[in-house]
């Protein structure tokens, strides 16, 4: 009888239960070598994915791999918001936040453009953190965290960035 073992992940380096060395999130991406594709005519085809090329594996989900080096955030602006370990997450308000979400994506890498979510429950794929008025919340809320909570003074960088995305710190 076998039975389930914590294990961390060849691919990924997550812990996880089972009996193999992928969790079950990179065996199916190493599966899933061919993506199968619905023509117009209605035939069906397969085509080949490019795993490590354009899309990254596990830890990116999707995310082409260039956008994923340019704008990441320093360790200052995590340290900012994760001083003191897990810090509240803005969009159910429990403090398990783990991530920075990218507000307006990845137009920047200021701290005003950082809001902290959970990145399972809250951030992957959650299509409100697309809308604009979640946007604007989340920019207005980061502005007075860094404020008035951290004491954080802006630079050329986060005014130029006010200016650019005024209309979201509006009304």
């Amino acid at each position: 009888m076998k039975t389930n073992y914590n294990k961390i992940c060849i691919v990924c380096g997550k812990e996880f239960k089972g009996i193999t060395k992928k969790c079950p999130f990179c065996a199916q991406l190493a599966y899933n070598k061919k993506r199968k594709v619905k023509r117009d005519n209605g035939d069906i085809s397969y085509r080949k994915v490019k795993t490590g090329t354009k899309y990254s594996k596990h830890k990116d989900r999707g995310v082409k791999v260039s956008s994923l080096q340019r704008n990441k955030f320093s360790q200052e602006t995590r340290m900012m918001f994760f001083e003191e370990g897990k810090c509240e997450c803005y969009n159910c308000g429990k403090y398990h936040a783990d991530c920075l979400h990218h507000i307006l994506g990845r137009v920047s890498s200021s701290p005003l453009n950082a809001a902290p979510l959970n990145n399972n429950e809250c951030h992957l794929y959650n299509p409100e953190l697309g809308k604009k008025p979640i946007k604007s919340y989340f920019l207005k809320l980061t502005l007075s965290f860094l404020m008035d909570i951290v004491g954080y003074k802006l630079n050329e960088e986060d005014q130029a960035f006010i200016e650019k995305y005024r209309e979201y710190y509006e009304g």
